[in-house]
């Protein structure tokens, strides 16, 4: 065992080795913290090919630094908590997916899922994202939570944002938050650099209200004042659903009365997002 400055506290096995910036799990190493206890990692990457497995409680990773560092290795983390707090423009970059039991806590810094998921726990909350410190991944990957929504009221799974009202029961639902622009089947159009699928078990006569909620640095150049909510079952043709009513101090569009979900966005009507037809052709009959 190892335990440098930049290691607030530890307790695991001799398998964690410290080199060239580098905070690295071995091959058929195993990872065990206890008693709260924080690793802080100041401009280094965590290099996890061994196992990381983490209950609640169990301890955290703080990064920090102001470089851009990149979790990575053959073997999925299983983190309880993570903490981003880089300073100036750097970034923690994913070069695997990742799995989180409790939670990431934003302080500073942004978290880029770089074509890469996030998978939260059932009880797991982002917390403290802001126009700072948050999530984005203009190159795909996307941050999920499977949770049962029976009668939700202002329900927030995983505090993603996407807010839930309803008076019926929509199961075991999937909520995937993905940071790229959305286009229509000709590449035209764009919206806000968020977009939700929202896939739950029971589909249909949900009467929800689904509130949308963004940050400023997500706006992707539209105009906050004219957004509106676009909804697509494919992923290439979009409808506009409009809105029912929208705060742009709050940073929230919202719609009553939805029966069914799937992929949803913000982008304006003058920035349309279904499909153009480029031609067709007629005969008459």
């Amino acid at each position: 065992m190892r335990c440098n400055s930049f290691i607030a506290a530890c307790c695991f096995a001799p398998v964690a080795l410290i080199a060239q910036n580098t905070f690295k799990i071995t091959t058929s190493a195993t990872l065990k913290l206890t008693g709260g206890a924080v690793i802080t990692l100041e401009n280094m990457h965590f290099d996890n090919d061994g196992t990381i497995s983490l209950a609640s409680g169990d301890g955290s990773f703080r990064f920090t630094g102001n470089t851009t560092t990149h979790i990575l290795g053959s073997s999925i983390p299983l983190f309880d908590v993570v903490e981003i707090a880089k300073t100036g423009d750097a970034q923690l970059t994913l070069q695997q997916n990742i799995s989180i039991n409790s939670g990431i806590s934003f302080s500073s810094g942004i978290l880029n899922l770089n074509n890469y998921n996030i998978l939260l726990g059932p009880t797991a909350l982002l917390n403290g994202e802001s126009a700072t410190s948050y999530i984005t991944g203009s190159n795909g990957g996307f941050v999920e939570i499977a949770k049962t929504l029976n009668a939700p009221s202002s329900e927030n799974p995983g505090n993603l944002g996407a807010i839930f009202t309803s008076t019926q029961n929509f199961g075991n639902t999937i909520i995937r938050r993905g940071h790229q622009s959305q286009t229509n089947g000709s590449g035209n159009g764009n919206s806000i650099l968020r977009y939700y699928d929202i896939l739950p078990a029971n589909n249909i006569a949900l009467n929800a209200s689904f509130r949308l909620s963004y940050l400023d640095a997500e706006l992707n150049g539209l105009d906050e004042s004219s957004l509106v909510l676009w909804k697509s079952l494919d992923n290439i043709n979009w409808s506009n659903q409009n809105f029912t009513s929208r705060d742009i101090a709050l940073n929230y569009v919202e719609k009553t009365n939805i029966d069914a979900f799937s992929r949803w966005t913000l982008s304006s009507v003058a920035n349309a997002l279904p499909l153009i037809w480029g031609a067709f052709n007629t005969s008459c009959v």
